[in-house]
């Protein structure tokens, strides 16, 4: 069997690859492992890249500056349009503190380095991360430095004993995919996600394809009945990750393999008379794999400005205008900017490389500036200043919420103001501001002071485990010690409920979301939430049943997106837009049925109260973000430390 050095069939990979990582970016269920398209894109980048270094290298004509001419023709060009586009709707769309962070990435991503830059700031799969125009160039950082050290290690062990250079890929390939398991075993799955290190692997499995096994045994000596066999297999390793993975999965880590054998599968096998090859060979596979690359730059920019402009998820009709677009802006990018600069001929070396200094430190400056100047706050009106102020959380926020409280005690919680505490407050992140709020109030009435036991992602788990490392055990531990404390007469407890039974509010808004709660997968979702409302019974009868007074602090109302949208509303004419209004009170009402239903069924008296918060932020059919021209929030779902006031005044009424 005949073949030529063009591969088709890699043509129509490519195009798998950005049209699974685009889809499940659009939130579109049947795609929920989409995000396994990077994975054939490093593995396809590894099997033609370490190619053509090794064949250069084996020829005797290998050269650095030849190489990273070619990587600046194939990277630079689109990558600056995007971000030179991006900037300029940055400009016109973020907030100044979107603005601020935006131009971080900016400046990271002109270095190289937005892998570790992301890695600081969010998870990949985090709610957050829909709205970072820039996430995904965290790729093309892993993928240049890994071809920063990859060439000179293939010509040092070249140069030492020819056959050490694959011997040497596979001791690098198993190293990597050793770390990548080890992050996963450890829980560090954000860091294996977007670390070169742990990444590695996918690349050298695509470079011994080509370096090793096709040299050893050709493709063309295939049969093509074992090819067809094992090119159908290859495409099922990658067509059941995008469908059944999701963002729970443990990924990278062993789950990770199926797709990078899949693809390296379809690589060796699917020959053009194969029926995998005979797909992938077609022309809209093929045309859609050329501007793969610019599809992928375009994508993540215009659907995160996009959610950042309408405040919230993608409704279906302006989904599909935005997949349209991206198709055509990704073939109007591979053609009139892509393809000129790759021949030598239009542009030649020493112009790329004039193109890519400058352009690199254009942008670079331009990151800096938006940085210096706090994201051009300018822009807006002094009012919408002033709510800016307004959406601040408590000053103690970074140093007394707890993150990770396996290894945390409840006496070195945090306590307002003095050492003497009458009041309690315990719960998640929601009680944060709660506790200071409340703090204040006691310190400018001479009542004493608060223990905060706020645990972010905590559940009230006393009789099951949850997602967070050691939450039960510090649930135990501070109602014990709050029984001790002869002083704290009264404990309030504040928790994001709807989180916990039904799921993040920001990616269906305003659909109601109704995922299994996080924990108890063995039991079916209203067996578990039983079981959490009888857990959240049990802290309360605990604490009454050690004399103090509990104040069970139904939950606030979520907004469908951060209070910046809000905030920083347009003008339009000489009117700006009303976006005082958080949310629908028959969402929040929706929202937290479950639980307020149960709250309010409980036998209040002397020793147990209720807060109803929704008399401090809703009224008619409105739940309010905004209010007196002050921001009740810092972001989607935590008070402002004004927000927090009105909770604490509702507590504290006769």
């Amino acid at each position: 069997m005949k073949l030529t050095n063009y591969r088709p069939e890699i043509d129509g990979l490519r195009c798998i690859a950005v049209c699974s990582v685009i889809l499940y970016h659009g939130n579109i269920n049947a795609f929920s492992g989409g995000y396994i398209g990077v994975d054939i894109f490093f593995v396809i980048s590894g099997y033609l890249i370490t190619r053509i270094i090794g064949d250069a290298i084996a020829a005797g004509t290998f050269s650095f500056a030849d190489f990273f001419e070619r990587r600046a023709r194939r990277i630079l060009p689109a990558l600056f349009a995007m971000l030179s586009v991006g900037t300029v709707l940055g400009y016109i769309l973020l907030s100044p503190n979107q603005l601020k962070e935006f131009s971080l990435s900016l400046i990271s991503v002109t270095g190289f380095i937005s892998n570790h830059y992301f890695l600081s700031k969010t998870g990949y799969f985090s709610p957050d991360a829909e709205e970072l125009p820039l996430l995904h160039t965290w790729t093309l950082s892993v993928e240049e430095q890994f071809y920063i050290v990859i060439p000179i290690l293939m010509l040092v062990l070249w140069k030492i004993r020819p056959r050490l250079m694959n011997v040497g890929l596979v001791g690098l390939l198993l190293l990597s995919l050793a770390i990548c398991l080890r992050w996963e075993h450890h829980g560090s799955l954000t860091r294996g996600f977007f670390l070169a290190a742990s990444r590695a692997w996918e690349f050298l499995a695509g470079a011994l394809l080509s370096s090793s096994i096709e040299k050893r045994w050709p493709r063309g000596a295939i049969s093509v009945g074992t090819a067809n066999a094992f090119a159908t297999l290859g495409l099922a390793c990658i067509a059941l990750p995008v469908t059944i993975f999701t963002d729970k999965t443990p990924y990278p880590g062993v789950a990770t393999i199926a797709p990078v054998l899949g693809t390296t599968l379809i690589i060796y096998f699917a020959t053009p008379l194969t029926y995998v090859g005979k797909l992938l060979s077609s022309r809209p596979f093929v045309a859609i794999g050329l501007a793969s690359y610019s599809a992928y730059l375009w994508h993540q920019p215009l659907l995160a400005f996009f959610r950042v402009a309408i405040g919230g998820a993608l409704g279906n009709t302006i989904l599909t205008v935005l997949l349209i677009a991206i198709t055509l802006l990704s073939f109007i990018s591979w053609r009139f900017v892509e393809r000129p600069f790759r021949h030598p001929a239009k542009v030649s070396r020493r112009s790329i490389a004039i193109f890519g200094v400058t352009g690199t430190l254009l942008l670079a400056s331009v990151g800096y500036g938006l940085w210096a100047s706090d994201g051009l706050p300018g822009r807006y009106s002094s009012a919408q200043a002033e709510l800016a102020k307004s959406s601040s959380p408590s000053p103690m926020r970074g140093k007394c919420e707890v993150e990770g409280v396996v290894n945390m005690l409840p006496q070195n919680a945090c306590r307002y103001f003095g050492s003497t505490s009458t009041w309690a407050v315990f719960g998640d992140s929601h009680a944060v501001e709660i506790s200071y709020a409340l703090a204040e109030h006691l310190r400018d009435t001479n009542a004493g002071g608060v223990l905060q036991l706020a645990a972010s992602g905590c559940q009230p788990a006393l009789t099951f485990e949850t997602m967070v490392v050691g939450c039960r055990i510090w649930n135990k531990r501070s109602i014990d010690y709050i029984a001790r404390d002869k002083n704290i007469t009264d404990v309030a407890l504040a928790y994001r409920h709807g989180l916990y039974l039904y799921g993040r509010q920001n990616r269906t808004y305003p659909i109601l979301p109704d995922e299994h709660p996080n924990f108890l997968y063995d039991l079916s979702a209203d067996e578990a939430r039983e079981k959490y409302w009888q857990s959240f019974v049990l802290i309360i009868q605990q604490l009454i049943a050690s004399g103090k007074v509990v104040h069970v602090i139904e939950p606030i109302p979520e907004l469908g997106r951060p209070v910046e949208w809000n905030i920083y509303s347009p003008q339009i004419g000489m009117a700006r837009i009303d976006r005082s209004k958080g949310t629908d009170f028959t969402y929040y009402m929706g929202r937290n049925k479950f639980i307020i239903d149960k709250i309010r069924t409980l036998q209040t008296g002397p020793q147990l109260k209720v807060v109803q918060t929704n008399q401090a932020f809703c009224k008619n059919s409105a739940c309010f973000a905004l209010s007196n021209g002050k921001s009740l929030y810092f972001d989607d779902n935590h008070l402002s430390l004004i927000g927090a006031e009105r909770v604490v005044k509702l507590m504290l009424q006769k």
